[in-house]
Parts: C-alpha cells; structure tokens; sequence
C-alpha cells in the first residue's frame, strides 16, 4: 500500500464529492444502522457530555488514578463531531468545525497530584511491582554510563529498551538513565448533539513508541515519540473510508509534565500531522522536560530532590472534528537533584527511579570478583557462616545474623567519607578482622586473617549507613586476594555513580522511603 499523501487525498476528495450527489440519499439511509452505538448506549441518561461520554459506546477507559502497573489498562482519547458536521460530511460538503460542547479535563487535570513522600513512596512501590514481575535470577545488567542525548535516540538502547517488555502501563527500564514503552492508543469518536447523549460514531488504534533518556548534567529529561508505522487501524463506517476521513484528521503529540509550569514544564514544539502521515513516518520526535524545582525553593533536602511524573499527550482535530478528552500515555516518575559530590560536570542530573537499582557482583570461577562475590552470597543468605560470630566460640549463639541487601530484601543507602558512619563503619571492620575489642572471641581467627597479598573485606559496604557500626544489622568480615578487593570496589563506585545513587539525607521527610536505596546481587553465569 502507498504511504498516504495529504496532496493526493485533497484531491481524491475532490473527484469523490461529486459522485456523493448519487450517494447521499442512500447513505443517508444506511447511516443510522451504521452508527447505531452498543447497547450500553442506548440506556445512558440524556444529560451532559461530561457525565455521559464514557458510557456512549465502544472502548472504555479505566480510571486515570488506575495503579501504575496495571499493564492492560487501556489508552484512550475520545473526539467528537457535531451532528450538523456529520450531516454534511455524509452529503459530500465541507464540515463548519460547529462543535460546541463542554471539554473534559485538560491533560493536567488528569494526573493525580502527589506531595514528596506520596512521589518518593509510589517510586519505591514501583520497584517492589518491578521485582515481583520479574523471575528471581532475572535483574538488570551492570551498571554504563549514561548515553549523551541527541537529536535522534540512542540506536543501541533503543534496540534493547524496545526487546524488553516495553508494551504495559509499566514500560521497560534499562537503567536509570533510560526508559520506553509501547502501548495501543483507542480513539473514540462521537457524534454530538444538544440534549442528547453523545452517540458512538467510530473508532482508530494505533500503537504509540515513547523512548525516554535521563541527563546526567542538567535538570533535564529528553523524550522522543512517534506513532508505530504501520500500527494504526480504522474501525469507521464506508463513507467516512472512501473520503479518507479517518487518515486526514490531525493527531498532535505533545511532551508534558504534571507539575506547575515554575517548577516543571515541556519546551520543545506540538508537531501536528494528519494520521496517515503518522502512519507512515518513521521519524522520532523530539521533547524536552526541564525540572526547575531548585532554583524555584520547592526541591527537597541537602541535594534538592524533586519527583515529577511526566507524559506524552495527543490530541485529534480536523474535518469538523474536536478532542473532548486528550489522551495521554502513561505518567512515569522522574527524579532530579543537585548532588554536589559527583564529578565537577555532574551536579545536576534526572533519572527515572523506576529502574531496579542492582549491583551485580560475578562469583564464576576466574572472574575478577569471585572471592568478594561468595563472600556476599554467604553473608546475604548464611549468615551465621561467616564472621564475626555473635558470641565466642562454644558458647550458643543467642541469636541469629541479620545482614541486609539481597535482592530485595531489606536495601542498602550510600554514605560516604563525608558521613560519620564511614569512620565507625572502618573502626569495626578492623576489630572484627584482627579479633579484637569488641568482636575479641567473635572476629576472623588467625588463621582466617588476611596474609600477604590479601585484604579483609566487609559486608555491607563501608560506604553503606547499614554497615559494620550500624546497630540495627550484622556485618560480614572474610579475607579475600587484593586484587578481588580492588575490583570489587571499582565496580562499587562506577556503579552509584552511573546510576545516580544519592547520599543518605536522614532530613528528607519520610527517610526510609524517600532516600536512594540499592541491592546487591550474585551472579554464578555471565549470561
């Protein structure tokens, strides 16, 4: 099938608007059996468009407050027609654009207002419906740098984003920095009239693409959009096919954020095309949402926090017909600050904390991490195996280790030498390494100490407010070769730093959940 021309189609409509003067009366006649809505419609109250629409036939919408993962909530736009453009249109005349009717809420209105720890939590439950969905060996790969933003989406991402389950309410995430979905957009088209209620008129579908790339410089998200090629269907009646009426309409997409244009807010342009040329064109578009809740005072704690949902909006118009409801796709979360303690061109960044944040450490034999990996494994699930114990030897234990960060169990939180708890963390690693002090009795043996060319490795991390001195979890010492250790710890800090892992802020409101949280997982293949 050619791809569809507006030129070729004007003119189509042309040499066909003569030929309706023959066609007129009889589809006049056939029409009403046409547009004769489902049954649901027929018992909808003569009141007003606001109130009846969503129960005047053809698909219909979940609530917009729907869970954010629910994956087959629908996604829908609803367009209507006065009954006086329709007449004309049936008779071959040009539509007067006479709708007049009281327009649904505006894309705004139709996400849900969220204060900090209602965003911050609903970014944590996102990640407990992100594990839950997912096999237990099935994480996320390693940590990469960013991509740079362009013009066009990063091809190799977008491969990969797109491969992944991209096409729920949900999306996919590759990493932080990255995220794409793929969802069926339902357009619903009425047929207006005063005092009555709107009549179901027809139906387009298509598939919409979003991909989506976080800034590791700025307070800044960029997302590119597009219509599937090949992806739209039109479900209308045969006159409005044989004028082209479904593919001529103007679909707009736009990128938008919830929140008050000061703090948040789309800066690239609306393109407008008719919907065969979105059909048929292949071309990413471009949309850039900036964050400015720092410098507007409303970011939250040391490294200005902010969480923002943002979207993809669309909206129809054209051959007499007006959009009544936008459509919208889904609202996933964004996350900025103004972390000062990255590197010198990294103080502003945007991630999408729906990514599951995993360190993932190799215990395949001969792989660089091999010791430090079995030493977490052991301490994440045996971990009255390892030391120090909780009391000396032969005398009972009075009661079981509890060492966090497993795979979602409980998480760990970043500190750094900034912290205290990174001094404290080290003062009782080396007790429990050298069996002295407190841990005297309870430490590494002799025998078990770091030799030449070895280090005492801890778990959970020195850098980690749940380490070694934390009086709410155990700890984990083991002698491992220096150079298993250095791995190990690069890999630690290339990770929070490609995954924008922010410091624990013991003043956010709410810090258990509103504070960057990471787990650790062992990996026994490299596939």
């Amino acid at each position: 099938m050619q791809p569809f021309r507006r030129g070729t189609v004007h003119h189509a409509r042309l040499t066909v608007r003569g030929s309706l003067a023959v066609l007129a009366a009889t589809a006049a006649l056939i029409a009403p059996t046409l547009l004769t809505p489902p049954a649901s419609a027929a018992d909808a109250p003569a009141t007003a468009y606001r109130n009846t629409l969503n129960n005047s036939g053809g698909p219909k919408p979940m609530p917009t407050n729907a869970p954010e993962g629910a994956a087959e909530r629908p996604v829908t736009m609803d367009v209507g027609i006065s009954s006086e453009d329709l007449e004309r249109v049936r008779n071959g005349q040009r539509p007067k654009g006479t709708l007049a009717t009281q327009p649904l809420r505006t894309l705004g209105e139709t996400v849900p207002a969220e204060t900090f720890t209602e965003a911050a939590a609903a970014a944590r439950a996102q990640l407990r419906m992100r594990y839950e969905a997912r096999a237990a060996d099935d994480v996320p790969p390693s940590s990469r740098p960013p991509a740079e933003i362009k013009d066009t989406p990063n091809a190799e991402l977008l491969k990969e984003c797109f491969d992944g389950k991209a096409d729920s309410d949900y999306g996919n995430y590759v990493n932080r920095y990255t995220y794409c979905q793929s969802r069926k957009m339902t357009i619903r088209f009425f047929e207006i009239s005063p005092n009555k209620p709107p009549k179901y008129h027809a139906t387009t579908r298509f598939v919409y693409e979003l991909f989506a790339q976080g800034d590791n410089k700025n307070r800044h998200i960029r997302v590119f959009g597009r219509m599937k090629p090949g992806s739209a269907d039109y479900d209308w009646p045969w006159y409005d096919d044989l004028l082209q009426t479904p593919k001529i309409i103007k679909m707009t997409m736009t990128g938008e954020c919830d929140a008050p244009e000061r703090e948040c807010s789309g800066l690239s342009g609306s393109p407008s095309l008719p919907f065969g040329s979105w059909n048929s064109n292949r071309t990413w578009f471009a949309f850039d949402i900036a964050d400015s809740s720092g410098s507007a005072g409303t970011a939250q704690g040391r490294d200005k926090i902010s969480f923002k949902r943002w979207y993809l909006g669309f909206s129809a118009k054209g051959e007499g017909y007006e959009t009544m409801l936008p459509g919208r796709s889904s609202a996933p979360l964004m996350r900025c600050d103004s972390g000062q303690y990255f590197s010198p061109a990294q103080k502003n960044a945007c991630v999408f904390p729906g990514s599951l944040p995993i360190l993932n450490y190799y215990a395949t034999p001969g792989s660089p991490t091999e010791q430090v990996g079995k030493h977490i494994a052991d301490a994440q699930y045996t971990p009255d195996t390892t030391y120090p114990r909780t009391a000396p030897a032969g005398t009972p234990n009075p009661r079981a280790k509890r060492i966090p960060g497993a795979y979602f169990n409980a998480p760990l939180h970043r500190i750094t030498e900034a912290d205290p708890e990174w001094k404290t963390n080290n003062a009782h690693k080396n007790a429990a390494c050298k069996d002295r002090g407190d841990y005297k009795g309870m430490g590494l043996p002799t025998e078990k100490q770091p030799k030449s060319g070895q280090q005492c490795d801890e778990y959970p991390f020195r850098t980690t407010l749940e380490g070694a001195a934390s009086k709410d979890w155990d700890f984990s010492v083991r002698a491992v070769d220096r150079s298993d250790n250095a791995s190990a710890g690069s890999r630690l800090k290339l990770y929070v730093l490609h995954e924008r892992i922010l410091r624990w802020d013991a003043g956010l409101a709410d810090p258990q959940r509103s504070n960057d949280a990471y787990w650790v997982n062992i990996r026994y293949s490299t596939r």
